[in-house]
């Protein structure tokens, strides 16, 4: 759905929670630059009451808290 403004949905919907899964060049990698600046603009817009990062097994669970800490921190900054 290339016409749709991701951000601009995810205001108006405001979800309580947010489940994502990225897919860079291995399934479920944590998310890239680019991806990080997406995520920390939605939850400027609003933050939910949980988020899930589906990682793949290789990904350790405490990197992944740990730049979703620091993605939160940055945004309600």
């Amino acid at each position: 759905m290339t016409h749709l403004n991701t951000l601009e949905a995810y205001k108006k919907s405001q979800p309580e929670i947010i489940h994502i899964s990225y897919n860079s060049r291995i399934r479920h990698l944590l998310p890239n630059k680019q991806e990080q600046e997406e995520l920390k603009q939605m939850l400027q817009a609003h933050v939910p009451r949980y988020i899930v990062i589906e990682t793949n097994p290789f990904v350790s669970i405490k990197k992944g808290k740990e730049l979703l800490d620091k993605i939160i921190a940055e945004a309600l900054s």
